[in-house]
């Protein structure tokens, strides 16, 4: 198929985008009871999502890059690789941005709506209560191999799969279009989050998203977010592994503690030092690559 315009692309990719938003919202406007959930049901349950998420992410990304692009499967920027140091930068970025995201996840969590809105906040009180039951049953008593396979599917398969759709089409395609980096970017982020329909994980999700639309832009490279997002996710399901051992203590309760305010702004400081960081480091390298190199996308 001949290649088509930025606008057109943008349109395909919002629409579908839109479009899954839709089924998920009617899927989760159903009453959502309790389940008992025992392992084979658990490992159903983590087949099915690998099989989802290929079906519904993978396969139309790589099908939109080759249908309506003459770059064909380098639409998605998987043709760059990203150097060392940025790969470095981005993994201290993530583990140091862990407080500020927590702290954040606090706020969110602190939302309470009006009065009139009550029948709105309890159905996504039990529409978070019910995705938390998934995860919890997903992480409960893990082995080696539990981890293993927590890894693949929550971290590797999550951050393939959805760095495909939302910083290689949905991202990119609505800022060719718009020619508005950061338009494209902060649009990209929250529809991102909501997708994930956790309301009250909005908020940390849609920052977490921008993150990860920068470091596409500035390095040009989709592996350079499918990194941060491995990393992001892969150090939960860690950290959930080391507290079950008895390495790592998250408090009497089991649940982390709160963070304060003097640590979020450490942590907001830290991830913005690094981030500078890493946006100097991809200019220079750009400039040094060109004309030769693909730029970023723009």
């Amino acid at each position: 198929m001949r290649d088509i315009s930025p606008a057109a692309r943008a349109y395909i990719a919002m629409g579908y985008l839109l479009f899954f938003l839709l089924i998920n919202l009617v899927g989760t406007g159903v009453e959502m009871k309790p389940v008992v959930l025992d392992q084979k049901l658990i490992l159903i349950f983590k087949v099915v999502q690998v099989l989802a998420v290929m079906l519904f992410f993978i396969l139309p990304s790589i099908a939109f890059s080759l249908l309506f692009s003459n770059e064909r499967f380098n639409y998605l920027r998987l043709n760059i690789n990203p150097g060392i140091i940025a790969l470095v930068l981005v993994f201290l970025i993530m583990l140091c941005a862990l407080p500020i995201i927590a702290w954040t996840e606090q706020l969110n969590h602190k939302m309470v709506l009006p009065e009139a809105l009550s029948g709105l906040e309890n159905w996504m009180k039990s529409s978070e209560a019910y995705l938390k039951q998934v995860t919890d049953a997903f992480m409960k008593d893990m082995n080696g191999g539990d981890l293993a396979l927590n890894l693949f599917v929550i971290a590797f398969m999550a951050a393939i799969s959805e760095e495909f759709l939302f910083r290689g089409v949905v991202q990119r395609s609505i800022i060719d279009h718009t020619r508005n980096i950061h338009f494209g970017i902060w649009v990209t982020a929250i529809l991102f989050s909501a997708i994930h329909m956790q309301f009250y994980g909005f908020l940390p999700r849609m920052l977490l998203g921008a993150m990860l639309g920068y470091m596409y832009v500035w390095s040009g490279s989709l592996w350079l977010s499918i990194w941060a997002h491995f990393v992001n996710n892969g150090t939960a399901v860690v950290l959930i592994y080391l507290e079950q051992q008895g390495t790592i203590a998250t408090g009497e309760t089991g649940e982390a503690e709160e963070v304060g305010s003097s640590l979020a702004l450490v942590s907001a400081a830290l991830v913005a030092g690094l981030l500078y960081a890493l946006y100097r480091f991809e200019k220079k390298r750009r400039e040094r690559l060109a004309p030769n190199a693909s730029e970023a996308p723009q």
